[in-house]
């Protein structure tokens, strides 16, 4: 999505904290709390729409590195 993403410095860590969320363990962990609210019906939506916080992310690298 990025090309200019390998060539990225000063990434602060709440940055790359956030970005970590994205990671498969977080999202097993959020699919569990949800399964376990009964909130099965939402899981699919949830996934799409918090999907597109990636090109926010994108934008927000690509300000801290101008």
């Amino acid at each position: 999505l990025d090309r200019k993403a390998v060539a990225s410095q000063n990434l602060p860590n709440w940055f790359m904290t956030a970005v970590s969320t994205f990671g498969l363990g977080f999202q097993l962990l959020i699919i569990g709390i949800m399964l376990m609210c009964n909130l099965e019906s939402y899981i699919i939506p949830f996934f799409i729409g918090y999907s597109l916080f990636i090109f926010l992310f994108i934008a927000i690298r690509r300000i801290l590195n101008r």
